[in-house]
């Protein structure tokens, strides 16, 4: 989605969506037309056929949405000073309009994933060929790109070049970690000319707390059984069966054959019962392969959680060895170690998630976002 921003303290502030599923009268659903019903009715068949659409065959994506043509007509477009974009793939942005919105408006554009930098992939999953401005090897199988059978990630990364050098005063980039301003850096579509700012994302740390309920015995470990190839569950599963010492299991998701589990949740998505959760445990696994900057992490970290994660993207920056583990990404062992080291001292693994709570207030407070953003529009009001 993308917001429209018209003061610069952020507080007149409307958000383009996609599809809405909010009451909120700041929240604006993109107007459908006809091409956008005609491409969902093709898709209901190739789906059935394929598992892909239209447009992911022939890596139409980002065209044929008539984007510019939507929002142009809406009064909060015409009155807004900033246009902030997050995640454009997703069908229904036209890469075109950015240059159109560029021309009028200033962009502040906050980098989720690596598809700013990519022919189309949101992550490459380690792959370097978007330092040369080459498409991945194997990026046909990467979100957002679909296997297409028309391959146009090299047009992609011209256009994404062309767009950053002709429009580097309009756009500002925000890097949620790190990790991803490094990779933005050397990438073949950066040039020195580009407005580059970090900006850490944010959690209520006021809501997700440690509610000090952990009187059991028996070091208890969440894990969230995704069904996404990028989270690694098979990763954890596989050397589940292998743990020495004692643990309770929390699973949510998909139940694991074998697996002895001390509580069961098919979903979890309210945030009280978020809360609830973290609060029942000692230890998150978080195995995933690709991330930028979590939010999971960090909600169950201040809610004195020991999180043991893997170093897909920005995630070393938020735990240390005071605060959690860290192993390396796709390395079961080195996830087998850090769980038996955490499951073998209960009393230094809860030490761990106080620190680590004290950690997420100090420096990933969704008021400090606030706070860094709103500094980040003014400069942004004042530039020519």
């Amino acid at each position: 989605a993308f917001s429209i921003v018209h003061s610069a303290d952020g507080n007149k502030k409307f958000y383009l969506v996609k599809e809405k599923h909010s009451h909120s009268e700041k929240v604006i659903a993109l107007p459908r037309n006809l091409i956008d019903y005609s491409f969902q009715f093709f898709d209901k068949f190739m789906w059935r056929f394929s598992r892909q659409t239209l447009k992911d065959v022939l890596m139409l994506n980002e065209r044929f949405n008539f984007t510019y043509k939507k929002i142009s007509r809406l009064p909060e477009y015409k009155e807004a000073d900033i246009i902030h974009f997050h995640n454009l793939h997703g069908s229904y942005f036209d890469f075109e309009a950015i240059e159109k919105i560029a021309a009028e408006k200033k962009i502040v554009w906050t980098m989720h994933d690596m598809w700013t930098m990519t022919g189309g992939e949101a992550h490459t999953i380690g792959g370097q060929n978007f330092v040369e401005g080459k498409p991945e090897r194997n990026g046909k199988t990467i979100y957002a790109v679909n296997r297409p059978l028309v391959d146009r990630r090299q047009f992609y990364l011209g256009k994404k070049k062309s767009l950053y050098l002709e429009h580097s005063k309009s756009i500002f980039f925000v890097a949620c970690s790190q990790w991803i301003a490094e990779n933005f850096r050397k990438a073949y579509v950066f040039n020195p000319n580009v407005n580059l700012s970090l900006i850490y994302n944010g959690i209520e740390t006021g809501f997700y707390q440690n509610l000090n309920q952990r009187t059991w015995s028996t070091p208890r470990l969440l894990f969230f059984n995704s069904s996404s190839p990028w989270k690694g569950a098979e990763i954890f599963k596989n050397i589940l069966p292998l743990i020495k010492g004692s643990f309770e299991l929390v699973l949510v998701g998909k139940k694991i054959e074998g697996a002895s589990v001390l509580k069961h949740y098919e979903t979890v998505t309210d945030k009280k019962e978020l809360l609830s959760l973290y609060n029942q445990v000692d230890i998150l696994v978080f195995p995933s392969i690709a991330e930028t900057f979590p939010l999971m992490t960090l909600e169950a970290m201040s809610c004195g959680v020991t999180v043991i994660a893997s170093n897909a993207g920005g995630i070393p920056e938020q735990i240390t060895d005071d605060t959690g583990y860290v192993f390396q990404n796709g390395d079961e062992n080195g996830l087998l170690e850090k769980i038996e080291t955490a499951i073998s001292d209960i009393s230094l693994c809860r030490k761990k998630g106080m620190m680590a709570a004290a950690s997420v207030r100090a420096k990933f407070d969704i008021y400090t976002m606030i706070g860094n953003y709103t500094a980040l529009y003014k400069q942004v009001f004042q530039s020519n």
